[in-house]
This record gives C-alpha cells, sequence and structure tokens, in this order.
C-alpha cells in the first residue's frame, strides 16, 4: 500500500516523537550520538568547551529536542490542543464543525539536534550578559519565577498521596475510567480505539515528567497533564513502570477533584 506524503509525514513525526521518549530514560551509551561532532563543533565556534557541551547532551538535549518538536507541532496544530474543543478534532467527533487538517513539522533528527544547540548556546550567551549588568542586591528573580509558575494560567498545585481518590490503576484501566466519563468524545468504529487512548495517556505522562525534570526533581504522584483541561488532567502518576511502549506497567490514580461526588 502507497503512503500518502500526509501519512508518511505523520508516521515520521510519531517515529522521531517515540524515539525521544525512548531515549529520555536511556543510558546515555544507549542514545543516537550520530550527530555529537556536528553539535560539538557549533559549541566550539561558540566558545563553549567540551565538558558543557558533553553534559549538555547528557542532561539538556533530549528533554530540549522534545519540546521544540512538541512547540512546533502545537503552532502549526492549535486546534489539536487545549484551548480548543476536542469535539473539534476527528479522533473524537467523525463529523466535526471545522474540518481541520494535521500539520507535521517536517524535520529530521539531525536538524531537531542544531536547533536545540543553538537555543542552548544562546541561552548561555543571554545569560552571561545579563551576570555583567544585573545587581545581585536586587535579584528576584528565584522568587519571580516561582510566583510565576504558581499563578500562570492552568498549572495546578503538586499532588499530595491524600488528593488520590482511587490508586493502582493501569494504564487501559485509566482509559476505561475516561472513555465511560466521555461517551461522546470517541469513535468506537475507528480501529483499535482503547490502544491509542492508552498510547496517547503515556505520551502525555512522558511529557509532563520531561517538563517537570527540568525545574527539578520529579515528585510522585504527579499529574498526567499539567492542566485539568486535558484528557488525562484529572489522573495521576503513582509509580512509574519499564520505559517504553503503551503498556509501560505505570501504576495510576484518580485524582479526588474528579471522584468526590462518585465515592461520598
Amino acid at each position: 500500500m502507497k503512503h500518502t506524503p500526509d501519512v508518511k509525514s505523520g508516521e515520521q513525526y510519531e517515529e522521531l516523537l517515540d524515539e525521544l521518549l525512548r531515549e529520555s530514560g536511556a543510558q546515555i551509551s544507549q542514545r543516537n550520538q550520530e550527530h555529537f561532532d556536528e553539535t560539538l563543533k557549533l559549541f566550539l565556534q561558540a566558545g563553549c568547551g567540551q565538558i558543557e557541551h558533553s553534559d549538555w547532551r547528557n542532561v539538556e538535549m533530549i528533554s530540549t529536542m522534545f519540546e521544540i518538536l512538541t512547540a512546533k507541532h502545537r503552532r502549526l496544530n492549535p486546534w489539536k490542543y487545549e484551548e480548543y474543543r476536542y469535539e473539534d478534532d476527528a479522533v473524537f467527533d467523525p463529523e466535526p464543525q471545522i474540518q481541520q487538517k494535521e500539520i507535521y513539522p517536517g524535520i529530521d533528527r539531525f536538524a531537531l539536534e542544531v536547533l536545540a544547540a543553538d537555543q542552548h548556546i544562546k541561552n548561555g550567551q543571554r545569560t552571561k550578559s545579563q551576570r555583567v549588568t544585573k545587581n545581585p542586591e536586587n535579584d528576584n528573580s528565584k522568587k519571580v519565577k516561582e510566583r510565576l509558575a504558581k499563578t500562570r494560567k492552568g498549572n495546578l498545585p503538586e499532588l499530595r498521596v491524600e488528593d488520590i481518590a482511587k490508586g493502582g490503576l493501569s494504564g487501559k484501566q485509566v482509559v476505561e475510567d475516561w472513555a465511560r466519563k466521555n461517551p461522546g468524545k470517541i469513535d468506537k468504529e475507528s480501529g483499535d480505539f482503547m490502544a491509542n487512548l492508552e498510547l496517547s495517556l503515556s505520551r502525555a505522562t512522558s511529557r509532563t515528567k520531561i517538563n517537570l525534570a527540568k525545574q527539578g526533581p520529579v515528585s510522585f504522584p504527579m499529574r498526567c497533564h499539567k492542566s485539568n483541561r486535558g484528557k488525562w488532567g484529572r489522573y495521576a502518576l503513582i509509580k512509574e513502570g519499564s520505559a517504553g511502549g503503551k503498556d509501560t506497567g505505570n501504576t495510576y490514580g484518580i485524582i479526588k477533584t474528579d471522584t468526590e461526588k462518585e465515592i461520598a
């Protein structure tokens, strides 16, 4: 069967996304180092040392690449994300009011590594410039950052164990719970829709963890989505299972705010 350009582009995007998710939990020796020399050259040209380059590849590169790739997809397809109704997505509504076409970033691994390296280098140069001009006595950047994180629209506070109404759930059980509560948002005629939802849950959870890890150690229970406007915003990751795949062995829970009335 001949793939159309749309299908091929979608497969390339999903393969790159899956590759980054796998590598985020893999040992350094198991990660793709094909373009190591090319990114090192960019660092050296910018006056950055080999140690900084090595640390960047080991610690920051994968999460930055993931962020750049998904941000591109989000800008190209705002209708698929939280600010738009899920009912407008053909995945959930076979006859959406607006017929949307998904556009993919069309970027390969090498180009993505170059973009991530360029972002790190420019951020480092900007930071050095700010150090020269700022007054240490007026440095409240950490407090400001914390305040913005707490007040940013859609952000929710960290979870505690007592915030979980029901735990010990598998990914399949979470999907079944969501499908039961949202019968109008799924198309049961479109193939193995439950397996697709399990994969969506796994990816959303991995993305959330990657973003949280940039701010510091990730604690559990962890929201599967940073906002309760997403499909998985009312569910939490309690314990991690093995890495990779749609059936990760993760243990999930339902957040109390979603089940208070049901369990009362």
